[in-house]
């Protein structure tokens, strides 16, 4: 009885950093689409016979300050999925993919520029939700 109680609260634990790690780039995404110097869309594609919601996805497009605080949400949330950072030579490019059983969440962060803080910087945040439907 114990052994099953430890393996529900390890799996209520994993669920929890799956769903704390999607929310924080989702909170940051939606805070920075408040503060000006950006540009945020929010696009719901919706099921036409049920009308429920098959995907969404948002952009969020801005410059300078907001980057590196980007940056640190993505790295927080690195260990929640299958994570990537890819550098060439004037871009960096943050890739997290996260599958839950209700849904798919692809989040791509890509930075022009030498350094996230850097005055020139240019940053383009995108969050892909896929919702699974049943079958």
């Amino acid at each position: 009885m114990k052994k099953l109680i430890s393996i529900l609260l390890i799996a209520l634990a994993a669920a929890g950093r799956t769903a704390c790690a999607q929310n924080s780039i989702d909170n940051a995404m939606e805070m920075f689409s408040t503060l000006g110097n950006s540009t945020y869309k929010s696009i719901v594609e919706r099921d036409p016979k049920t009308h429920k919601v098959i995907k969404v996805v948002k952009t969020l497009e801005t410059r300078r300050q907001n980057a590196s605080k980007l940056v640190n949400a993505f790295e927080k949330e690195a260990e929640s999925g299958s994570y990537t950072v890819t550098t060439t030579d004037n871009t960096t490019e943050y890739l997290l993919t996260v599958e839950t059983s209700r849904q798919n969440r692809i989040y791509a962060l890509r930075i022009n520029g030498r350094l996230p803080h850097a005055s020139n910087s240019h940053c383009l945040a995108t969050a892909i939700i896929k919702i699974k439907q049943k079958e």
